[in-house]
């Protein structure tokens, strides 16, 4: 890791230090695979961050905790489940994020389902991308589902302990929505849905 330049620059930069890293293997590989974890604070700023990573059967992934905060984030790298500190999910990437506060943070890319170990978890009828944050008052995020010719229309369900969902807004088409037994249950047209779910 270095603040210097391989080339040397002809004039000083009037912009803050830039950092470099390089990284390689202890051995020769045909191939190589690098996880960078970035937690990046505030000016004047500087919080204690430990960073572990995990080894499930389906990849591999990092959990980033410090004081008030959880992050687990999985990456797909071979078949099974994505499994690790309490989420699973079959995207190739999912993510879980736990504020000190009580709000927490949900990532799916390209999968069917996501499942945290607290209750909250999501199932989709299709393959979809999916983002959400969910405080005691409300959840936002976004859905997608490219609108391509023979697409039709899809089904979320989002389980959500202890809650309540009193409305359901989005950009995109709401065919029907109903809230049961903790769920969530969405009927939605195919293309990008940033949505907003008021809760009590």
């Amino acid at each position: 890791q270095t603040d210097q330049f391989a080339v040397p620059l002809d004039e000083p930069m009037n912009k803050p230090v830039q950092w470099h890293l390089t990284a390689t293997t202890r051995e020769k590989q045909v191939e190589a695979y690098f996880l960078a974890v970035l937690t990046p604070d505030p000016k004047g700023k500087q919080r204690e961050v430990n960073a572990t990573l995990l080894t499930t059967a389906g990849g591999e992934g990092v959990l980033v905790q410090d004081a008030d905060d959880k992050t687990v984030a999985l990456f797909r790298r071979s078949t099974g489940t994505l499994s690790a500190e309490g989420l699973a999910s079959d995207g190739q990437a999912a993510a879980w994020h736990q504020d000190g506060d009580g709000s927490q943070g949900m990532l799916l890319i390209d999968g069917t389902w996501w499942q945290s170990d607290n209750g909250v978890g999501l199932t989709a009828s299709v393959t979809i991308d999916c983002e959400m944050t969910v405080n005691d008052k409300e959840a936002v995020g976004s859905i997608i589902y490219p609108a391509v010719p023979g697409t039709k229309p899809f089904t979320v369900s989002l389980r959500l302990p202890q809650q309540s969902v009193t409305a359901v807004t989005s950009s995109g088409q709401i065919l029907d929505w109903r809230f049961a037994d903790d769920t969530l249950t969405l009927e939605l047209a195919p293309g990008e849905h940033q949505l907003t779910l008021n809760l009590q």
